[in-house]
């Protein structure tokens, strides 16, 4: 009777860890984070944004708003007192299945956008339009 229940103990503890490996991997794989636009691929022309002075940069929040923004990476344009960040434009998303959803505003004015999600990974996120033009982000 002993041995059951032992085993029942270890087959329960090892049940436990593995649940809670399975929930750290999807937190990693969420979109909440800032990502960096890195490539566009636009009607099969590739733009590869490496080595630009600035950087297109996202940053979805744990509370559904995002805020879409340019930083110059460029040390020679940063120091010249013109703020490194120059902030886009901020909105709401919601992300159900594989489809992002993304209400923007811009001044007095707001639109839409429903974006495919290709892929999301704890460092890659790839996004697709309607009219198939591929954003590549990375973290």
């Amino acid at each position: 009777m002993k041995n059951i229940i032992y085993l029942f103990l270890i087959v329960f503890t090892v049940a436990a860890c593995g649940g809670a490996e399975e929930t750290s991997d999807k937190e990693n794989d969420s979109i909440v984070g800032k990502w960096t636009l890195y490539k566009e691929v636009k009607k099969g022309k590739s733009f590869n944004y490496d080595g630009v002075p600035t950087a297109t940069k996202i940053e979805f929040k744990e509370n559904g708003y995002f805020i879409l923004f340019d930083e110059i990476t460029d040390e020679k344009i940063n120091n010249d007192n013109i703020g490194s960040i120059q902030e886009d434009y901020k909105g709401q998303y919601e992300v159900t299945d594989k489809l992002l959803k993304m209400n923007r505003f811009e001044g007095d004015s707001s639109s839409s956008e429903t974006l495919t999600i290709n892929e999301l990974s704890s460092n890659e996120l790839i996004l697709k339009s309607d009219n198939g033009r591929l954003r590549y982000f990375k973290r």
